[in-house]
């Protein structure tokens, strides 16, 4: 079990290197952002990885990144690509598909709380420690 942390990529990479950043380690760092291209939010995981923040993490857990358009630029670099590409980087598990952030439907996440991460064909599942003293 690690404790649970979350912000946004953009919030995240812009605090890296400041006495602002929360310390994160040994947790389960969850992230989410809003009009944010793909090629961007590949940027900022590739910050907070070259940093050192995201090997000192449980997990990983990406939820809603939402409100971008795919421009000519791109070239089909979308949200899946990006992923694709921070998991062959990472050396933790990236969890997608939480509905949480700028979403309509979304789950309230636990921020300090201790938690943990089971995987299952396919599934992972956020398992809450009810026995905090």
């Amino acid at each position: 079990m690690g404790a649970v942390a979350g912000y946004m990529t953009g919030i995240g990479a812009a605090l890296t290197g400041t006495p602002w950043r929360p310390a994160i380690e040994g947790g389960i760092l969850y992230l989410e952002d809003v009009h944010e291209h793909p090629y961007r939010i590949e940027r900022m995981l590739n910050q907070l990885a070259q940093a050192g923040i995201l090997g000192k993490q449980k997990a990983l857990l990406l939820g809603g990144f939402t409100d971008y358009r795919l421009a000519e630029h791109d070239r089909g670099y979308d949200l899946k690509a990006a992923v694709a590409y921070i998991r062959k980087t990472v050396k933790i598990p990236v969890i997608t598909g939480l509905p949480f952030g700028h979403t309509a439907m979304k789950v309230t996440l636990p921020v300090g709380a201790k938690v943990g991460v089971a995987t299952e064909k396919g599934l992972a599942h956020l398992v809450l420690d009810e026995h905090q003293n």
